[in-house]
């Protein structure tokens, strides 16, 4: 007899108990794994510590829902560390699939719990097609790319965007993406 045919002819009550011993182990007795912080990472949270107060920032959403597990934990610790900051915010997504529901459901939650405003503290630009040429434009000028908010408010009505024509207005630029390839 094979071992899979001996495994096959075992009673599934002792399978189950063995899974189960196996799965209550890790309760008696929990492993502690220590948490390493990247150099990437350090930096990265170094460079927003290091941004003046009520800098403008632009935060990039994206990413796919299919990759949300393992994205979006990091766009909720980007708002957090700016909202702190009181960095004020600028958001937008070059990915139609998901991007712009995403992009406005993180930016209300963070929002809430930080007390921040919308149009004052954050904007959400929401999506354009041809990410290439919007990303380009936007170094001349952001209104002629997006003459309104993802709500259809003219940028113009925005206390914020009223200080933010163009890239020379932003302090930082936050990409959070579900791939490596940042055009």
């Amino acid at each position: 007899m094979t071992i899979w045919e001996r495994f096959n002819a075992l009673d599934r009550r002792w399978v189950y108990t063995l899974v189960w011993i196996t799965v209550i182990i890790p309760f008696i007795f929990p492993t502690h794994f220590p948490v390493e912080i990247t150099p990437e990472a350090k930096q990265l949270y170094d460079a927003i510590a290091n941004l003046p107060d009520s800098s403008v920032v632009m935060l990039t959403f994206d990413y796919y829902p299919s990759t949300i597990a393992e994205t979006e934990p990091m766009s909720h610790a980007a708002l957090r560390q700016l909202f702190a900051k009181n960095c004020r915010v600028v958001t937008l997504t070059t990915v139609p699939l998901g991007g712009p529901t995403l992009e406005r459901r993180v930016c209300r939650e963070e929002a809430k719990k930080y007390g921040k405003q919308y149009g004052v503290d954050y904007v959400n630009l929401g999506y354009k097609a041809n990410y290439v040429a919007v990303l380009q434009g936007m170094g001349t000028s952001s209104e002629s790319i997006y003459p309104s908010d993802t709500y259809g408010t003219p940028l113009s009505e925005i206390p914020l965007m009223k200080h933010v024509k163009n890239y020379r207005d932003i302090s930082f630029i936050f990409v959070v993406s579900d791939n490596s390839i940042v055009d």
